[in-house]
């Protein structure tokens, strides 16, 4: 029986990884079909909009889903992998200059890192709202019930009566 649980709650699976590693193949067998099916142009510049468009959506969508797989975080993912997109694009058109590579990774792993990955809701852990604080009993009115069971029960019933205090 113990077995069973085990296999049952395991986090790794086939499945699971099959999952994971399905969008990426999905977008990486888009971009082999755009790059077996589409005529390539002499250079960047002589190609039409359509044709870059065709080769760098999905080679973006590849990207971006290959690092989600590393950081599981889409937005970071988004921003890394436009900026790998940025730099392929520079080196397509040959202007790789001394500052363009380190000021494109630069500013893409500063976006990427001033990101904050939000907080997970987990019902495990205790909830970070302080309890409601219960209404103190006055210190007197302790005293006074002390007092009140040592008293005989005619004098417990007047104690009681002027000592009721309204809670809103």
């Amino acid at each position: 029986m113990a077995v069973n649980t085990l296999l049952l709650y395991s986090r790794f699976t086939p499945m699971s990884a099959l999952k994971r590693f399905l969008l990426p193949l999905i977008f990486l067998a888009s971009l082999g079909a755009v790059i077996w099916q589409a005529e390539p142009p002499g250079n960047l510049s002589a190609a039409t909009i359509t044709q870059i468009l065709l080769f760098f959506i999905p080679l973006f969508l590849f990207l971006t889903s290959l690092i989600n797989l590393y950081t599981k975080f889409l937005l970071k993912s988004i921003i890394l992998g436009l900026g790998l997109t940025l730099l392929l694009v520079l080196k397509a058109l040959d202007f790789f200059i001394f500052f363009s590579i380190p000021a494109v990774l630069i500013i893409t792993f500063l976006i990427a890192k001033s990101l904050k990955k939000p907080a997970r809701k987990s019902f495990s852990q205790k909830s970070k709202i302080p309890p409601k604080p219960r209404l103190l009993k006055m210190p007197e009115m302790s005293e006074a019930r002390a007092d009140a069971l040592k008293l005989e029960s005619p004098e417990l019933k007047k104690l009681k009566l002027s000592r009721v205090v309204k809670q809103p």
